[in-house]
């Protein structure tokens, strides 16, 4: 595969692959005794080649982070994992992982890895692959059927699925339709990722007390 430079714009791009390590490794406890799925579908390249000051940089700011013990081998030969990979290390071999990126020069690395093409037009496509969803977050600004129009379908196939719209604005309009199609909450961009990890924790405690 041809060796691609990663080009991280500044060191709040590596904490939010620190984030979604913390939100993975939360999700994968609440899954202990069940297959996980995860779909990334802007999943880049297996890893990056990056110069060494920036090598070094994350080695000095991020040495005692989760993130630096899972990207420790790929630095030291100037390396940067990309989010499926990483996804990989967190969930472990069992996990069932699926990738779609628009470059399919991309998703060239991912041949022979185990992880599932996603074949995917819009965000109804992937519901049609019937896997068993515990959440989606669906953004409202998407190509072909819009977030809301995917939310509707999403609610006809299985109304009990928890959906949190992600959109730019609380723009009347589309909140009202939104929560006029029960979502489970919604989250104003630009998302901070606590604030994903937040909701992920509400709902599954939610769910829980209503199993019990």
């Amino acid at each position: 595969m041809k060796s691609v430079r990663y080009r991280v714009g500044n060191i709040g791009d590596l904490l939010k692959h620190s984030w979604l390590i913390e939100i993975l490794a939360y999700l994968k406890k609440q899954k202990a005794a069940s297959p996980f799925y995860h779909a990334d579908t802007f999943s880049g390249f297996v890893d990056y080649r990056i110069g060494r000051g920036l090598s070094d940089r994350i080695k000095n700011r991020l040495s005692r982070s989760p993130l630096f013990r899972i990207q420790e081998n790929a630095l030291r030969q100037d390396r940067y994992y990309g989010s499926v990979t990483i996804a990989r290390k967190v969930l472990g071999s069992s996990a069932r992982l699926e990738v779609f990126d628009r470059n399919p020069k991309a998703l060239e690395g991912f041949k022979g890895s185990g992880a599932a093409m996603l074949k995917i037009k819009s965000g109804y496509d992937v519901l049609k692959k019937k896997k068993p969803y515990d959440l989606i977050f669906l953004d409202e600004n998407m190509p072909g059927l819009t977030g809301i129009e995917t939310l509707r379908l999403v609610k006809e196939i299985r109304n009990d699925l928890p959906v949190v719209m992600i959109t730019k604005h609380e723009e009347e309009g589309i909140m009202d339709a939104a929560i006029g199609s029960d979502i489970a909450d919604y989250l104003i961009k630009p998302v901070k990722p606590n604030k994903i990890l937040l909701v992920i924790k509400r709902i599954i405690e939610q769910r829980r007390l209503v199993r019990e």
